[in-house]
Formats: structure tokens, C-alpha cells, sequence
């Protein structure tokens, strides 16, 4: 994993062999982006420990835990927060509608 200039990216975007990898956009925190213990990329969501871990660390301190793909946590997570902050509203709505009843009578 590593960052490039602009200038020093070009030619290799324009050889055969960079042809199908997929660049991301430059980062200027990519060490914590790594794992600590094997400098691979945290691609990986440990649902028993609660936290991101490298391929790395599945066969070794993670074997056998309930794990799934990063995007597949961070999907299910944002589904989660939506509906606690509909629910919110929701509550908020009911309490500025009771507010209002007593005001009246």
C-alpha cells in the first residue's frame, strides 16, 4: 500500500500491467490504516472483538470469530443509526405533539 504523486503515477497508469488495479485516492493517514502487528491493509470487521483487523490476523488472533467484510459492518451500521435516529424523531414528534395538546387545554 502506498501513495504517489501525481506526476510519478502516470506512467504506470498507462502500462499493461496496472491496467485492471483499481487506485484509491491518496491518504494521508495510511498508517492507521494498517495493522500494527502485520502492516496489512484493515480490510476485515471482527464482530466478537469489535474491531477492524487485517486477512492476516483471521488465521491467527481472530480464528474462529465471527467476522464479515468491512463494507457488509459499515452497511449494516449505517441501517442501524437511520433507524435510531427515526425513532428519535419519531419520539421527538410524539413530544412536541403532546406539548401542544396541553397548551390548548
Amino acid at each position: 500500500m502506498a501513495s504517489f504523486f501525481q506526476t510519478h503515477l502516470q506512467p504506470h497508469c498507462e502500462g499493461a500491467a496496472w491496467k485492471d488495479y483499481q487506485l484509491t485516492d491518496p491518504d494521508r493517514n495510511i498508517k492507521e490504516k494498517l495493522c500494527a502487528q502485520h502492516q496489512k491493509s484493515l480490510e476485515i470487521y471482527c464482530r466478537t472483538d469489535d474491531m477492524c483487523i487485517s486477512a492476516k490476523c483471521v488465521a491467527t488472533e481472530h480464528n474462529g470469530h465471527k467476522i464479515v467484510e468491512l463494507e457488509t459492518e459499515r452497511e449494516e451500521k449505517q441501517i442501524s443509526v437511520k433507524n435510531e435516529v427515526q425513532e428519535n424523531e419519531k419520539n421527538f414528534t410524539g413530544l412536541i405533539w403532546c406539548i401542544k395538546e396541553t397548551r390548548r387545554n
